[in-house]
């Protein structure tokens, strides 16, 4: 049967990211097709790569493409849990020992470059990082990967501390969801560690004045994401 590798990445694989690591391994390959979103590429190593000397040894490449974290496999979700890119790798069936190692060192590859991991759906398991405990599986329906607070509140209404209303009440009840780095357009450049809540009151306030409203954005810390006005 077909061998086949999923690789959940961070950041997006370059384009002569299989070429790089033909290169490294020392091995000589021809491609057909671009590694590039919506695309995928047929890589076929030359004669006496990969093991035995023998000719054809072909791997396809799928992706990369952007997804969702809700596109993954739950473990490599759980182990890439900012996922952005996802790479798919095929060996044919009846491939031999010396192909599946040739991709799966070209997966590892391919994560290492892209802050990522990959994922080995034959045993169902995470093949690279070693180490990595698989998170514990169960129904995606009832699975809560995530909750999205939000908060309206009519300007006809809104107090004029309330920035700093905000700020101290989400400290004391959503520790995860306050803001660290804040900010209208990134990078940004607030540090409520720095600039104290009177930092976050300030450009609530400039953005505020607009004549028809703004908006800023921030970073959580860890266990939170992100949040806007």
């Amino acid at each position: 049967m077909s061998y086949d590798l999923s690789i959940a990445t961070r950041t997006r694989p370059k384009p002569d990211s299989i070429e790089e690591f033909a290169k490294a391994a020392g091995a000589e390959i021809r491609t057909v097709g671009a590694f590039k979103p919506g695309s995928n590429v047929l890589v076929v190593f030359a004669a006496g790569d990969g093991g035995d000397g023998s000719d054809g040894r072909t791997i396809d490449v799928d992706g990369p493409s952007a997804v969702d974290i809700d596109d993954l496999p739950d473990d490599l979700a759980g182990v890439v849990p900012r996922a952005r890119w996802l790479v798919d790798v095929h060996v044919p069936a009846g491939s031999d020992a010396e192909t599946h190692a040739l991709a799966l060192d070209m997966a590892v590859h391919l994560a290492r470059e892209g802050d990522g991991a990959v994922f080995d759906p034959q045993d169902d398991r995470i093949a690279w990082p070693s180490g990595v405990t698989p998170r514990p599986r169960g129904s995606a329906e009832d699975r809560i990967r995530a909750i999205d607070l939000e908060w309206f509140v009519p300007t006809s209404s809104l107090p004029a501390d309330a920035a700093r209303r905000w700020v101290e009440r989400t400290r004391t009840d959503f520790p995860a969801c306050a803001p660290v780095r804040f900010g209208p357009y990134e990078p940004f450049q607030g540090r409520l560690d720095r600039d104290g809540v009177e930092g976050f009151e300030a450009i609530w306030a400039e953005q505020a004045a607009g004549a028809i409203g703004g908006s800023f954005f921030w970073t959580a810390r860890d266990g939170g994401f992100s949040g806007s006005v």
